[in-house]
């Protein structure tokens, strides 16, 4: 489904072309999912839930903030590259698929915000600025991404780790940490 949606965009993408795909019977895409919406719903919800897990378990086995930002960062990046169809269907066709998949984006980004937000809380933080940071920051990148799928440049996605990496540290951690950053991304 979401290689499919990826590709073609949600609106035209129909359970035909999901059968095609996967080579499943259509009797047992309605055994499991009552249409198309279901199907990207459960889909959408499963993929984005496991890509968030991966990101933020990488994060957590880092021993610094700043490498765990650079080490989740470039793993998000790296994903978008290697799928973009996929990474397509999450950040860009997701949208024309209603309430319900807006309300799972929700609480990705949520959990995405409150694991940025540890950032603001480590001993060597100069963040004073407000608890929003973290949400824009987040939105910012993932609008950053969405335009280099829009444009069919989503091999370019791993490219973008030392700039987004350099104002993610800068906001949190000041000028010479974000330098250091971005040169660590360029040279890991």
């Amino acid at each position: 489904m979401l290689a499919s949606v990826g590709e073609i965009g949600y609106p035209g993408t129909r359970v035909e072309d999901v059968l095609r795909r996967s080579g499943a019977p259509r009797t047992r895409f309605y055994q499991l999912f009552s249409d198309k919406e279901e199907c990207f719903l459960t889909a959408y919800e499963a993929v984005s839930e496991e890509l968030t897990d991966e990101l933020l378990a990488t994060a957590k086995g880092a021993e610094e903030c700043i490498d765990a930002l650079r080490v989740a960062l470039g793993q998000f990046l790296d994903f978008v590259a290697a799928k973009p169809a996929i990474a397509a269907a999450l950040l860009v066709e997701a949208r024309a698929a209603g309430e319900p998949v807006v309300a799972v984006q929700q609480k990705i980004m949520e959990r995405l915000t409150r694991a940025l937000e540890g950032a603001r809380r480590q001993p060597n933080s100069i963040h004073t600025g407000p608890s929003s940071t973290a949400a824009l920051m987040i939105g910012a990148i993932e609008n950053m991404v969405r335009g280099l799928l829009v444009s069919g440049e989503a091999e370019r996605a791993p490219a973008l780790l030392g700039d987004l990496l350099y104002v993610l540290v800068l906001t949190y951690f000041g000028e010479d940490a974000a330098f250091a950053a971005m040169d660590a991304a360029k040279d890991p």
